[in-house]
């Protein structure tokens, strides 16, 4: 008797898809709101990041972002704009499949810049710089084409 082996390599190929979905990695959703503290408009473009920066997003410009495929645990949310504070949220908890939603609010604060120094050349030989001199004299003398 001849044994063609179909059944056992199918019942083995079955076996290890139904065993391979809880070895998959868990993971789960964070969503919210970015808003300004002092007037509660929403902040675009703001940085939403968990803190070992596996993960990370901008709010839309009403300040909704969505953080997809957070490991399962206890997170920490780090969100930040250019001209607001950094805000770091600890304890925030992920479950398998679940959404999570956190709203989140950032106080504005001044950004201290070096100077800014702007250096100009005029330009003598072109017609314009002509046309600058002659409305300034007193005289008008017709430079233009000499």
């Amino acid at each position: 008797m001849r044994s063609t082996g179909f059944p056992t390599s199918v019942l083995a190929l079955a076996g290890l898809l139904l065993l391979g979905g809880p070895l998959s990695a868990q993971q789960g959703r964070i969503t919210g709101r970015v808003l300004d503290a002092k007037t509660a408009l929403p902040i675009a473009s703001a940085q939403v990041f968990l803190e070992d920066q596996s993960v990370g997003t901008l709010s839309s410009i009403d300040g909704r972002y969505v953080l997809r495929d957070v490991p399962v645990g206890v997170q920490t949310v780090i969100v930040q704009m250019i001209g607001y504070g950094q805000k770091t949220i600890t304890g925030v908890e992920v479950t398998d499949g679940g959404v999570g939603a956190l709203d989140s609010s950032l106080e504005g604060s001044a950004v201290d810049i070096a100077g800014i120094t702007v250096a100009a050349t005029v330009e003598s030989g072109s017609t314009s710089a002509l046309l600058y001199e002659r409305r300034s004299e007193a005289v008008v003398v017709d430079a233009i084409g000499s």
